[in-house]
């Protein structure tokens, strides 16, 4: 069967059809922006994505590892596939073999890490776990806190501390890929996939009216009302859905916006609380403490050097 040919450009070590990588929200787009430094050594290439919806359609030259930051939901085929609806639930990471082709269509916002790592720096940690590896045929994902631990940490490096963290970066991805393929290979990962899930109609309004409400009070209760459910059994459907509780995606998507203001926008911390749905300063600053490890201050400053810098 032939496959039909289209040009790419490289993006986080993956080769892109042009003309299938736009913005569902805005303007074509030839690269998915990021927050910052893309990093780039000897065997791996590093690129932070915020959280955007897009359409993109890809054949993946070399392995990639892919983490979510967020829970998103989409449209999505592997291979020969035809599309369907697909879920990936916050704190995921996914690893996809060379050779795939992928399409998927980003319908809410999906903030992510993605690692083009050479094959033969996998192959090398792959045959430390377990003799004979012989390769990744499928895509593998799974939850796992250690991982997105570690995952948290390299966001927090490549943001606040852009210069000479290759060699760090590496080591964090030789303990992700360790671990990963040592799940993998056990066959001994987390299924996350529960029996009460919303439905993608109800995620979708869900996420529509946290995003309008963000810079006003926004009530788990509001929530379970608009889904038309019992608390129990939205809270347990949420958390299925969306990969984390009510309350934690709500801190979640205000955090995402105080992001955007600070690197778009040169109003003040009180004023990016208050459009945010923080109590105060102090507040965002706690939140934004345990999300990405650093000040919002701290963020600002890192980006802006960033921007200097490129």
């Amino acid at each position: 069967m032939n496959t039909p040919a289209f040009t790419t450009t490289r993006i986080s070590g993956i080769d892109v059809a042009d003309d299938r990588f736009i913005s569902i929200n805005g303007p074509a787009l030839t690269r998915l922006p990021n927050w910052g430094l893309s990093v780039h050594t000897a065997d791996v290439e590093y690129h932070l994505h915020p959280a955007i919806t897009y359409e993109v359609h890809y054949r993946v030259p070399h392995y990639v590892l892919i983490h979510a930051f967020t829970g998103a939901d989409g449209r999505s085929a592997i291979g020969a596939e035809s599309i369907a609806h697909w879920r990936i639930d916050a704190r995921t990471s996914c690893i996809v073999p060379p050779g795939q082709r992928v399409r998927v269509v980003q319908s809410t916002p999906l903030e992510f890490i993605a690692l083009g790592i050479s094959e033969n720096r996998v192959d090398r940690i792959a045959a430390s776990v377990v003799p004979g590896w012989s390769g990744l045929d499928l895509m593998f994902k799974t939850i796992d806190p250690a991982m997105s631990a570690l995952f948290a940490e390299m966001r927090r490096c490549m943001i606040a501390e852009p210069v000479g963290t290759g060699a760090y970066l590496d080591t964090l991805t030789g303990a992700l890929l360790t671990r990963l393929l040592s799940w993998h290979l056990t066959e001994s990962s987390e299924q996350t996939d529960g029996p009460e899930m919303l439905s993608p109609a109800l995620v979708r309004r869900i996420a529509n009216m946290v995003e309008e409400c963000l810079e006003d009070s926004i009530r788990v209760s509001d929530l379970v009302d608009a889904a038309g459910l019992s608390r129990a059994h939205f809270s347990r459907a949420f958390t299925h859905s969306f990969g984390m509780p009510a309350r934690d995606y709500i801190r979640s998507r205000r955090i995402a916006r105080a992001r955007s203001l600070l690197t778009e926008t040169d109003l003040s911390a009180s004023e990016i609380a208050m459009r945010c749905g923080f109590a105060n300063p102090s507040h965002l600053t706690t939140a934004f403490r345990q999300e990405l490890g650093l000040t919002p201050t701290a963020y600002r400053r890192a980006l802006a050097s960033s921007s200097e810098s490129s």
